[in-house]
């Protein structure tokens, strides 16, 4: 589990959207919609092969 208070957070989610081709970019976007209401949201799942 990670959150946004953790030191590192930021660098952290850069770099996993540079290595992972399917992470969801638009992730953040998703989670804002509703303010302080708990929101699930899906940012990589690997592609089966």
């Amino acid at each position: 589990m990670l959150h946004e208070e953790l030191d590192g957070f930021e660098v952290l989610v850069d770099r996993i959207s540079e290595e992972l081709e399917s992470f969801d970019r638009t992730w953040r976007h998703k989670v804002i919609q509703s303010l302080f209401a708990k929101n699930l949201t899906i940012l990589f799942q690997r592609k089966e092969k």
